[in-house]
C-alpha cells in the first residue's frame, strides 16, 4: 500500500511538472513580452501569499494591501520596459535590484553553510515578508526584462531548462550515489553527490550557450562558469525556502499544485537562479 501511494504521488508530481514545463516553455517562446509578463505576474502574487504564511501573517486586510501594492509596482515596471524612451531607466533599476539581490543571496549562502540549529518562529515577521516580496518582484522583473532583449525569449527558456536539468541531475545522482548529507537540518534528502550531479548537468547544458555567445576562450569559460554558479544558486534558493518552512514547522509552502505543494515550492530555485543568471549575462556583455 505504501509503495502504491508513493507511486501515485510520483505520477501526480510528474504530470504536474510536465504541464507546467509545456505551458511555461510555450509562453516564453511564443507570447509577446506584455502577455508573458501578465502570465508570469500571477506567480509572484501567489508566491507572496505563501511567503506571508511563512512569515506568520494571517491578517486578510494586510494581504490585500500588499498584493495591491505589488500589482501596481509590477504594472509600473512593465510600463517602463515597454516604452523605448524608458528602457535606460528600467535597465538602471534592474541592474541595482539585481546587484542587491545577488549580494543578499551570497550572504544567505554563508548563513546556510554556518547554520547549526533552527529556531522556531512563532511571531509575525515583517522583515521576512518585505524580503520575500522584494525577491519575488526582482525575479519577475529580471525575467520580463530579459525577455525584451535580442534572443531574450530563448535565453529565458535556456535558464528555465538549466534549472530543470540541475534539479533532475541532483535528484538522480542523489538517489543513485548520495551518501554525504548536504544540509541535514534543512533538507535531509539532499546530498553532496546530488550537487555534483546538478553541476555535471549544468556543464553539459551550458555548452549550448557558451558555443553561441563565446567568441573567445575567456568568454566561453565565463559562460560555463555562469551556468555553474546559476545551478548552485538554484540549490541555495531551495535550501533557503526549506529554512523558512522548518522555522514554521511546515511541510509545504502551500497546496495549490497537485503533488508539488505550493508555488514557492516550485519557484524557490528560480528566485535565486534568475537574478544570478541575468546579472551574469549583463556583466559578460551578452545583454545590455
Amino acid at each position: 500500500m505504501q509503495q502504491h501511494n508513493l507511486t501515485m504521488a510520483l505520477n501526480t508530481r510528474i504530470i504536474t511538472a510536465t504541464i507546467l514545463i509545456i505551458v511555461f516553455a510555450a509562453g516564453v517562446v511564443l507570447l509577446p513580452t506584455i502577455w508573458l509578463a501578465l502570465l508570469l505576474g500571477i506567480v509572484p502574487l501567489f508566491g507572496i501569499v505563501e511567503w506571508l504564511k511563512l512569515a506568520g501573517f494571517k491578517n486578510y486586510q494586510f494581504k490585500i494591501i500588499l498584493l495591491s501594492i505589488c500589482t501596481l509596482l509590477m504594472l509600473l515596471f512593465l510600463g517602463l520596459i515597454l516604452h523605448a524612451q524608458n528602457l535606460t531607466l528600467a535597465t538602471h533599476l534592474i541592474s541595482i535590484a539585481l546587484m542587491i539581490t545577488v549580494l543578499w543571496w551570497l550572504l544567505t549562502t554563508w548563513r546556510i553553510y554556518k547554520i547549526k540549529t533552527i529556531k522556531p518562529q512563532n511571531k509575525e515577521n515583517l522583515g521576512t515578508v518585505l524580503l520575500g516580496t522584494y525577491i519575488l518582484l526582482t525575479t519577475w522583473s529580471s525575467m520580463v526584462w530579459l525577455h525584451t532583449k535580442p534572443h531574450g525569449p530563448w535565453l529565458l527558456l535556456f535558464l528555465l531548462i538549466l534549472i530543470w536539468i540541475a534539479d533532475i541531475g541532483a535528484f538522480f545522482a542523489g538517489r543513485r550515489w548520495g551518501h554525504v548529507k548536504l544540509a541535514p537540518l534543512l533538507s535531509p534528502s539532499k546530498t553532496r553527490e546530488g550537487v555534483y550531479g546538478a553541476m555535471i548537468g549544468a556543464v553539459l547544458w551550458s555548452d549550448i550557450l557558451a558555443s553561441y555567445y563565446g567568441t573567445t576562450i575567456l568568454e566561453y569559460l565565463g559562460l560555463i562558469l555562469l551556468c555553474l554558479v546559476t545551478a548552485g544558486a538554484s540549490i541555495i534558493g531551495d535550501l533557503y525556502e526549506s529554512l523558512l518552512k522548518r522555522e514554521r514547522n511546515l511541510k509545504d509552502s502551500g497546496a495549490i499544485l497537485p503533488g508539488h505543494g505550493g508555488v514557492l515550492d516550485r519557484i524557490d530555485s528560480l528566485t535565486a537562479a534568475a537574478p544570478v543568471f541575468v546579472l551574469g549575462l549583463m556583466i559578460l556583455g551578452v545583454i545590455s
